[in-house]
């Protein structure tokens, strides 16, 4: 009777606990990270009464939740590697659609600056053309700064994304070693005791977690979890968590990295970071918005060195050489690292050479052991030089990457400091028009070339440029008279050339339409062609173009560089290299958006994976109810029955 009052007892408890279980499923079915859990029942030790053994009921072995590893870890890799796509392609669509903008982008605006040009060169002494001139070079260099100003938004966001992961990372590592050592104290309340809702609360942490940054997850035997961040660095152990902390780059303090706060010091670990939103953001600037600043920058400075050099052979309304169009953007300043031994001592300048050498990147000047000098190109991590001595470093690198290099400040210099140069990077930014008056542009030629009265023959130098310029003019008429005994132009007087009295070699049967050039003395490289036949004695001069206001041939020649392939090693134009820049932002734009839906779908699924093993099913969980309901009732039919056996028996006894 004992035993059949027993066996109800325990019954009762056990379903009991079973529909507690499931009403606890139930009121959590919205709660976020909840794991369905359930009462797992086994049958107490039987007994045995001389007969056999027979049982003893039922006992609640505990209750689990419903968990799988596996499933569990790849949904933290997948929210991991998702989150990092999301962000990056959010980033990258902004900066894509900023570029390829064909209303306010710089394509347009490059093409109404030449075309003013084209204007300029039909109508040379027009006021109001070389108004417009100005205006339409304003625009330009408008739209490279403006564009400049929406990458540096960029990268400010960049930097709030930063630091706002960090403080969540901070406070998600804090909250993770809590609950471990809650755990810790709640299963040590005896075997087979498992905190199953804290350990929910934990997962959904580091799935948190796994938002911002890729999470490696290390179960110990005592309950707790060893928390890897990035590429292994160590966030939880145990009870104990790190913290990490804004840095500063050390070469650029406005640039926000990832710091390891260590005592009152901070250890930057950038490199090691990698997956979720924070990694994203950091990836999205190394691979893509660095390059941008880059390329528009060598964008920049190309075309306002090749524009101020041409203009400069150019001449005036007021008969004088022309002088910059653009603000000169071709000498830059390094950076010294936060980490030298004397941060602020060596100051080092960077000055283009030859602008179609230039790369679009930045440089790491480092200064080792020995007294050695070595550069780094950043953008392929390659060291492009290492020399002795900066001089012939600075040799090296002007015939390879198009700049040279000077120390303008400081004396001393420490083994392991570094500088970063960066030739091109602030050009889009610093690009301004630094003329004003429309006298000042310089659309003639300086030089004009005229026959000789005298000349009995039709030859002429035609199509006649200034290739080189040292800024002043002949002092007389320089004269190049044909020898029809050598077939030869010979120039007087001796001294106006370099040669002296050089010679132009001519025959006019075959040379018809021949390109020279000679060496002006003091003055320099001027480039002509040659037609007709001359007589013998014939003279053709060469004077200063005093009366140039209707002279176009400068301004022809400025035309003429918007499709010579001046950048990348004479592989594009201006409108080609932009045109790369928006491409590749456009390609790389798409693979983000390919990898971010790829990626998608793939945490969908585990999700949907997670949720079947993991989730609360209200259908299931009402069927559950019933049935444990029942099986409640039917026990409490066996404990009824005791009673009435029990009853019988005494009232049996009591007759």
């Amino acid at each position: 009777m004992a035993d059949l009052l027993n066996i109800g007892v325990n019954g009762l408890l056990a379903y009991q606990r079973s529909l507690s279980a499931t009403s606890h499923n139930i009121s959590n079915v919205n709660t976020e990270g909840y794991r369905r859990q359930s009462v797992e029942l086994s049958t107490l030790p039987p007994q045995f009464n001389g007969a056999g053994f027979e049982g003893s009921g039922v006992q609640i072995a505990g209750v689990t939740r419903a968990y799988d590893q596996f499933i569990e870890s790849q949904l933290t890799n997948n929210t991991s590697l998702y989150k990092q796509q999301e962000i990056m392609h959010a980033f990258a669509s902004d900066l894509d659609n900023m570029l390829a903008d064909s209303q306010v982008g710089l394509s347009p605006a490059l093409q109404s600056y030449f075309k003013s040009l084209h204007d300029l060169s039909t109508d040379p002494s027009s006021t109001p053309v070389r108004q417009v001139v100005l205006s339409e070079a304003e625009t330009l260099t408008t739209v490279f700064n403006g564009t400049h100003a929406r990458l540096n938004d960029l990268e400010n966001g960049i930097n709030l994304e930063v630091s706002t992961a960090i403080n969540q990372i901070n406070s998600y590592a804090e909250s993770i070693a809590k609950l471990n050592k809650s755990i810790l104290i709640t299963q040590g309340a005896g075997p087979n005791v498992e905190a199953n809702d804290l350990l929910d609360q934990r997962q959904t942490l580091i799935n948190k977690l796994a938002e911002l940054v890729s999470v490696n997850t290390v179960e110990q035997d005592d309950g707790s979890m060893n928390v890897f961040i990035g590429k292994g660095h160590s966030l939880v152990v145990g009870t104990q968590s790190q913290s990490l902390a804004v840095a500063n780059n050390v070469f650029d303090g406005s640039r926000l990295e990832v710091g390891l706060a260590v005592g009152t010091s901070i250890v930057n670990i950038t490199d090691q970071i990698s997956g979720g939103r924070l990694g994203g953001a950091l990836a999205f600037r190394d691979e893509m918005l660095n390059p941008a600043y880059n390329q528009l920058g060598r964008l920049a400075l190309s075309l306002s060195a090749d524009m101020n050099t041409q203009h400069k052979l150019g001449y005036t309304l007021d008969n004088t050489f022309g002088s910059d169009f653009f603000s000169d953007l071709t000498t830059s300043t390094s950076r010294s690292s936060s980490n030298n031994a004397t941060a602020t001592d060596h100051v080092y300048s960077a000055t283009v050479t030859d602008t179609n050498l230039l790369k679009a990147s930045d440089y790491r000047l480092d200064y080792r052991s020995g007294g050695t000098y070595s550069l780094t190109r950043i953008s392929d991590n390659t060291e492009v030089a290492t020399a002795g001595s900066l001089a012939a470093l600075s040799t090296a690198v002007s015939a390879s990457e198009g700049f040279s290099l000077a120390l303008t400040a400081g004396s001393s210099i420490a083994v392991g400091d570094s500088f970063m140069i960066s030739p091109v990077s602030k050009a889009s930014e610093n690009m301004s028009v630094v003329l004003s008056d429309t006298n000042k542009i310089a659309a003639a030629s300086p030089l004009l070339t005229s026959r000789a009265a005298s000349n009995s023959g039709n030859a002429k130098f035609d199509n006649d440029i200034l290739l080189t310029g040292t800024g002043s003019l002949p002092t007389g008429t320089i004269s190049f008279t044909f020898n029809s005994a050598t077939n030869q132009f010979i120039a007087s007087p001796a001294a106006a050339t370099t040669p002296a009295a050089a010679t132009i070699a001519y025959n006019p049967a075959t040379d018809n339409g021949i390109q020279y050039q000679v060496n002006l003395a003091g003055v320099g490289d001027y480039q002509f062609t040659v037609t007709g036949t001359p007589a013998n004695g014939d003279v053709i001069n060469i004077d200063i173009n005093s009366n140039g206001s209707s002279d176009n041939r400068n301004m022809l020649a400025m035309i003429a560089l918007q499709e010579q392939k001046q950048i990348g090693n004479s592989s594009a134009n201006y409108q080609e290299a932009y045109s790369e820049l928006v491409s590749e932002i456009g390609v790389k734009t798409s693979r983000a958006e390919f990898a971010r839906d790829a990626n998608q779908v793939l945490f969908d699924r585990t999700v949907s994976s997670q949720q079947e093993k993991s989730g609360v099913n209200l259908d299931e969980e009402a069927a559950d109810l019933i049935r444990f309901q029942q099986a409640y009732q039917a026990v409490a039919r066996v404990i009824t029955t005791a009673d009435q056996l029990f009853q019988t028996l005494l009232g049996a006894v009591s007759r």
